[in-house]
């Protein structure tokens, strides 16, 4: 006789699962739509970015960029006469060609919704590497955020952070915004003289102008990624610092809530030493930063060795008895094996980013609490995607067709991908 409480049902004990699937209804869709929209394909690459240098003031009063990007490139045929890069309504000073034995060359350009068309001075070669200069600004509407109080809001922090994934990066700087890119990066970040700025790689220096009250940041990316991972957060911020052997492992957190910031990534180190051994890689850069901002958008993003977190994954002890975030913890960490040095080709195959990093959870969750709890979250992960799958849409792990790139950011590319490699 089947069970006819199903509050008594295991798999609902957990308030994750209220609601996720009703094991009792006999009543199936037998017809499920697809996403829809036009078949997608992997963007072409007519050339290859080598390097991007960001050189910019950020000012959170006028929420303005402003400042250079030297983009060094490398045609991939030998007809070479013309680019065009992703940047969405900028305000273009200048683009000119860099020479290191001549003056610099003007080149044409032309502005189109989200494009910078650029026309080169002569024909170049797949054996020639340009690098061009762009001198802009812009008001992003997407990508990069600016928070600051208001009068609904008084005491709101003052922070600017980016949010790349998935194609919103070239609304604060000009890049080929796709996958199959990767570049070594530099970040030059003029911030007010009480803020710090958090980038990608390792920090080379930092410059105090007292005359304009401000400080100069300077980051080096040296391993390279695509424009999705590039990142930049500046605020307010105390630095909290581990080690993974000579790893630095360094947790930037708010001055009045340092005891929930270093609970929340305490064992850092712990999860480093399992994915290593796990995956058989060595964690793959410089450094490993986690830090925390306001109104973030997501959870967490895995910014290439500088994860950014949501400031709700913040608990106080009351809260700490019940709940803890260590499974968002790992699956930021996991994702600079599987999505930051593994990527994705394209946004069709996200699930090798999202189900690697989302089985890492279990993994972490076996090696901590046990074999039992690891299963059992397997299992209600599972639900979770049998409950889109019946009530949503069905699509097999890699899909082609979608109107939004977003859309592939489902159960099937998280859960069903952890399942699929559970099995």
């Amino acid at each position: 006789m089947p069970i006819q409480d199903r509050l008594t049902h295991p798999a609902l004990l957990d308030p994750r699962q209220w609601g996720a699937v009703d094991l009792y209804d006999t009543t199936l869709k037998l017809e499920r739509e697809a996403l829809q929209g036009e078949e997608q394909f992997t963007p072409a690459r007519p050339f290859a970015v080598q390097h991007l240098k960001l050189d910019l003031r950020f000012d959170d009063e006028a929420e303005t960029v402003s400042g250079s990007a030297h983009i060094t490139v490398k045609p991939m045929d030998d007809d070479f006469v013309a680019l065009t890069l992703d940047a969405a309504e900028f305000d273009v000073r200048s683009v000119t060609l860099i020479h290191h034995d001549s003056p610099k060359q003007n080149c044409a350009y032309e502005i189109f919704p989200e494009k910078l068309a650029i026309e080169l001075p002569r024909t170049y070669t797949r054996h020639d590497q340009l690098t061009l200069e762009i001198v802009y600004s812009c008001q992003p509407r997407k990508g990069l955020y600016f928070i600051k109080p208001d009068e609904a809001y008084p005491h709101k922090p003052r922070q600017i952070w980016s949010q790349g994934q998935n194609e919103d990066a070239h609304w604060w700087f000009p890049c080929h915004d796709v996958t199959n890119q990767k570049m070594t990066t530099e970040l030059i970040a003029e911030v007010r003289e009480n803020f710090f700025a958090l980038s990608n790689g390792k920090l080379l220096s930092v410059t105090e102008n007292p005359t304009a009250r401000t400080k100069t940041y300077h980051w080096s990316q040296e391993q390279p990624h695509p424009s999705y991972l590039v990142t930049i957060v500046i605020g307010e911020y105390e630095k909290l610092s581990a080690q993974h052997g000579a790893l630095p492992v360094d947790y930037y957190v708010y001055r009045a809530r340092q005891d929930a910031g270093h609970k929340l990534f305490a064992r850092t180190p712990e999860m480093i030493a399992l994915l290593e051994q796990r995956f058989g890689v060595p964690y793959p850069y410089d450094k490993y930063a986690q830090i925390l901002v306001d109104d973030f958008l997501f959870g967490a993003m895995e910014n290439t060795s500088a994860s950014t977190f949501t400031d709700r994954c913040l608990l106080d002890e009351r809260a700490a008895l019940d709940v803890n975030y260590e499974d968002i913890v790992a699956h930021e960490l996991a994702h600079h094996w599987f999505g930051d040095l593994v990527t994705c080709k394209d946004w069709t195959q996200i699930w090798v980013n999202e189900s690697f990093a989302t089985y890492s959870e279990y993994l972490w969750r076996e090696a901590t609490r046990g074999t039992d709890d690891a299963r059992f979250a397997l299992f209600q992960d599972f639900l979770l995607y049998l409950r889109e799958d019946l009530n949503s849409h069905r699509r097999p792990l890699l899909f082609h067709r979608y109107r939004f790139s977003e859309e592939l950011m489902d159960r099937h590319a998280y859960e069903k991908g952890a399942c699929t490699l559970d099995m």
